[in-house]
């Protein structure tokens, strides 16, 4: 049989040795020795850095595993505290409540150095505890077994806002017998205040009539068992309500009443009579707020309100001054434009009507009666009167009858006078149709303050009053050669004290600042030519103030026959600390000029 299959070449050593020259063979023809090998080094490096990773992966896993072994076992099973903070999460200010802190050894192991410190809000006061506290809300327990638990009592009463939150905290402290180190457990507790034990109502006329006497009455009271303590009381009147009187009388110039004790369904009241003034229109508020007071601080309980509306029929009149009804502050020196306007609203006709306007302040008015100007008003003391006797239309004002009354009253600036006074409008009706009695209306007193006095000048000069010179150069100023000015600034003020007093100038580029300067007061500085003298606070006890600087020029050419510029305008700016309005005076540019400067008079031109 024959065998078909192809035939293999023989391989020869030669061919084997042929092959790996092709292999192995370099560029330059030559073979590398293969009879033997060597192993390479492996990097120290290297091996650092594997056998370092190695040892973070097994301190890693230990970590890993410590950690679970606490957390999740060992540790809370072996070392447990548990606390819970028992008591109302809604409560009434002024109510007392308890709250129980439990704690209980949970653990397998004792407890030592166990200590609770309880974070209570500054608006619970605290009336008693069980057990006693070793320090101010500090509990000393000592040591706890395991299993056993105990419960520390607080007893007490929020006196804060109504509504408001607050969190109760019970800090524990520890260490476990197999640790060493302490340990802490904290729980919270929300409380919210949302109401008061305290009870008020408010209680008055529906309607009234400007000038009418109307009362006002505030009940309080309260049904716990125990007496309340530190009650204020505070009534919100309308502007245009006109107090004659309240029982209990108003502590000394405040609007309140104080009560340091209140037992127990005993309700308090307290009344407030008056009248509202012709400016009172619609409806008007007023209203009441009841509170604790805790270390000085008005905690607000309860409010009630009534409302009064307000009934036509009568006289409406309006004060008017200087474009307002409402309280003012002017300067000294200025005047004050006041008018009346009135219309009789009845249906029936008004007799003998009279205005009277007074004006009232403690001790002399800064009035300058000799230039007022009253028409047809007359004058009796401090009071202006309008009447039949000077205007007969007031004689009878029949329906819809209106008309207006002006006057003019300058200030003066005449020291010794009061710093404010009010200007109270009355209105006095003989009768009002066949069977109206008289009545009396008065209309919201306007309160005028007055400004302290404040007098600023600035000015330029060479030569001093007596003609000391002060400056140097030549006079008049030439060109090409240096002159040298000295400015005044001057602060006159009486009154008032004032603070944050700013004079500010600056100066041209052509002028130089000398780097010299002086002041009675405060202090002056120089930056980016701009000139500022700054008096933090100038008591009234000063009455004048004074400072001045060096400046220089060098005429050019162009400047010759000029008054060459030495300063801008000059500001002063100052707050009054009684009026709180703050007070500006502004002076003119000063130039080489010196109008104030006898002695320079004229020689201001600048020549060659």
């Amino acid at each position: 049989m024959t065998d078909n299959r192809p035939h293999k070449p023989k391989i020869t050593p030669r061919d084997v040795r042929k092959d790996l020259r092709a292999i192995y063979e370099r560029t330059d023809g030559s073979i590398p020795d293969m009879s033997r090998f060597s192993a390479r080094k492996k990097s120290g490096l290297h091996r650092f850095l594997v056998r370092g990773i190695v040892l973070l992966l097994v301190l890693s896993a230990v970590a890993w595993s410590g950690f679970f072994f606490f957390s999740n076992g060992f540790f809370e099973k072996q070392n447990s505290l548990s606390v819970k903070i028992e008591g109302p999460t809604e409560v009434k200010a002024g109510e007392l409540v308890s709250y129980n802190i439990r704690y209980e050894n949970a653990g397998d192991v004792p407890m030592a150095a166990l200590e609770l410190s309880a974070k209570l809000p500054p608006d619970f006061h605290i009336r008693s505890t069980t057990p006693e506290a070793n320090d101010k809300n500090v509990w000393t327990i000592g040591s706890l077994t395991p299993k056993s638990d105990g419960v520390i009592t607080v007893n007490g009463m929020f006196l804060a806002e109504v509504p408001s939150k607050h969190k109760l905290q019970a800090l524990f402290t520890y260490k476990p017998a197999n640790f060493n180190s302490s340990f802490q457990s904290i729980q919270t507790l929300d409380v919210n205040v949302a109401d008061s034990v305290l009870q008020m109502t408010l209680n008055g006329p529906d309607q009234a009539l400007p000038g009418d006497e109307v009362q006002y009455v505030i009940t309080v009271g309260h049904t716990q068992k125990e007496p309340v303590e530190n009650i204020r009381v505070i009534p919100n009147i309308p502007q245009n309500f006109t107090i004659s009187g309240t029982d209990p009388a108003f502590e000394s110039g405040k609007h309140e009443w104080n009560l340091s004790i209140l037992p127990p369904n005993q309700p308090k009241t307290f009344s407030v009579k008056g009248s509202y003034t012709a400016s009172a229109t619609g409806d008007q508020n007023m209203s009441a707020t009841v509170g604790f007071v805790s270390d000085d601080v008005y905690l607000k309980q309860k409010e009630a309100s009534v409302v009064t509306k307000m009934q036509g029929g009568s006289i409406a009149f309006h004060l008017i001054v200087n474009g307002s009804n409402t309280n003012q502050t002017v300067d000294p020196g200025k005047t004050l434009r006041g008018s009346i306007d009135y219309v009789n609203q009845a249906k029936t006709s008004a007799q003998d009507v009279s205005f009277t306007l007074a004006l009232d302040g403690t001790g002399k008015l800064p009035i300058d009666w000799a230039r007022a100007e009253l028409k047809s008003g007359k004058r009796t003391g401090n009071q202006i009167v309008w009447d039949k006797s000077t205007l007969d239309k007031l004689r009878l004002m029949k329906p819809n009858d209106s008309g207006i009354l002006d006057f003019t009253l300058p200030l003066s600036t005449e020291s010794g006078t009061t710093d404010h006074f009010t200007m109270t409008l009355t209105v006095r009706i003989g009768s009002l149709g066949e069977s109206g009695g008289a009545r009396t209306i008065s209309a919201t007193p306007i309160l005028i303050s007055i400004n302290s006095q404040v007098g600023f000048t600035s000015e330029a000069r060479y030569f001093t009053e007596d003609g000391t010179p002060v400056g140097s150069g030549p006079l008049p100023p030439t060109v090409g050669k240096q002159t040298t000015y000295r400015v005044y600034w001057n602060i006159s003020n009486t009154l008032h004290d004032l603070s944050g007093v700013t004079v500010t100038t600056t100066i041209p580029a052509n002028v130089m600042w000398m780097n010299k300067s002086l002041t009675d007061i405060g202090s002056i500085a120089y930056k980016n030519d701009t000139i500022t003298w700054t008096i933090p606070k100038l008591p009234k006890s000063i009455t004048h103030a004074g400072a001045w600087f060096d400046v220089w020029i060098k005429p050019t050419e162009s400047d010759v026959g000029t008054s060459m510029p030495l300063t801008s305008g000059t500001s002063f700016t100052a707050k009054d600390t009684v009026t709180s309005q703050t007070i500006t005076k502004t002076a003119d540019p000063l130039t080489t000029n010196l109008v104030t400067d006898e002695f320079a008079s004229g020689k201001g031109t600048v020549k060659k």
